[in-house]
């Protein structure tokens, strides 16, 4: 019986170190939001479900609304990975214009796409 609870809890263990993904703490939640949006276009396009074009127009869409994020404090916790998240949507968007105009490249996406995952601790691909 003892063995079958250790056994039970080590399962556990293992299986909430699997499902440690989800929103930081020190990124706003609307933040956090407008970085899965972005995901969830560049994977549309890096599955093949839309073009590049369909891709940068809906992540040009979403850039225009960050201005509706919140804004936060330099000194604020989450100043930084705020600002980085916008950065990262913005540099997806510029990927995928290169992508559009036969310049850039699909690992270059796939890399920069990363790089957003990575901060909003979120699975790369």
């Amino acid at each position: 019986m003892l063995k079958r609870v250790v056994l039970f809890i080590l399962i556990m263990a293992l299986v909430l170190t699997g499902c440690g993904k989800g929103k930081p703490n020190d990124i706003s939640e609307a933040h956090y939001k407008y970085g899965l949006k972005a995901l969830e276009i560049v994977d549309e396009y890096l599955d093949f479900n839309i073009t590049a074009k369909n891709a940068r127009e809906k992540i040009d869409a979403l850039t225009n609304e960050s201005d509706s994020l919140p804004k936060t404090e330099f000194k604020s916790p989450d100043h930084a990975k705020n600002f980085g998240v916008e950065n990262e949507v913005t540099m997806l968007s510029y990927e995928l214009l290169k992508i559009d105009n036969g310049s850039g490249s699909y690992d270059d996406l796939l890399e920069q796409r990363n790089e957003l995952a990575e901060l909003l601790n979120e699975k790369k691909r």
